[in-house]
């Protein structure tokens, strides 16, 4: 019962992924960010999920396997296959998605330029429709702001059921951004996203990162500074705090 979208930005560089779920916690297993020399890829590993086959398809990919042989190479490292949901994007918007049949329905994805929706025992393919409505909503918005609108538009229309077709809610939800050209000195060369907003419980989990989105949204380059110069920070931080 997850619905997530990958989303990669033309303009600025970034690539990232939001996801909503009616697990708790989602944003602990769910978002793998790999990089191999000037490739880049975003993954997520979801449905009866294994944290551990996004780095497994991240190394594969690091190693030169193609997104074509992937299948078979993970089906090598894992039996229960048939039961995961695994989805990729890489920094140019290309994307593979692998749905095991073992899935509930309403299961799959849809895309669109720079972007893929994807998930797994949801209302219907409404569901996707509306995170690649929300994504497209608008183009020259930030990637963050897009990836947001992704899953707000997809639990609009109906996001997650159960098997009798009744809405499951959303307990857990995030946002991640990379950015693999930003500041190295405070984002060690790409390895720390710039942005990482989790709800981790919450019985409006979408409505309650949205919150915390636009609290955040002012203070990236507060925190940028004090990591990059803390004096300057200090002399500034009133200012800033009175933001919060």
């Amino acid at each position: 019962m997850t619905f997530t979208m990958l989303g990669t930005c033309a303009r600025t560089g970034e690539i990232g992924i939001s996801s909503a779920t009616t697990s708790i916690a989602v944003g602990a297993r769910l978002g793998q960010w790999v990089r191999a020399g000037d490739k880049q890829w975003m993954i997520a590993s979801q449905a009866v999920a294994r944290p551990g086959l996004g780095f497994e398809a991240g190394d594969l990919l690091g190693a030169g396997i193609s997104l074509l042989a992937l299948e078979g190479e993970l089906a090598k490292l894992d039996p229960h296959l048939g039961r995961r949901q695994l989805a990729i994007l890489d920094h140019d918007g290309n994307s593979w998605v692998y749905t095991g049949e073992a899935n509930h329905d309403w299961k799959g994805h849809a895309t669109t330029s720079g972007g893929l929706a994807v998930g797994n025992m949801l209302a219907g393919q409404a569901t996707v429709s509306g995170m690649i409505a929300g994504f497209d909503s608008d183009p020259g918005g930030s990637l963050a702001e897009r990836l947001l609108c992704a899953i707000e538009g997809g639990r609009d229309v109906g996001g997650q059921a159960d098997d009798d077709g009744i809405h499951q809610p959303e307990l857990s939800a995030f946002v991640r951004v990379f950015h693999a050209d930003a500041d190295p000195f405070v984002y060690g060369a790409g390895r720390c996203p710039v942005l990482d907003l989790r709800i981790d419980h919450d019985p409006f989990a979408v409505e309650a990162l949205r919150a915390l989105f636009e609290t955040a949204r002012p203070l990236r380059g507060a925190y940028e500074q004090r990591a990059r110069d803390p004096e300057a920070y200090l002399k500034q931080a009133g200012s800033w705090e009175t933001e919060i």
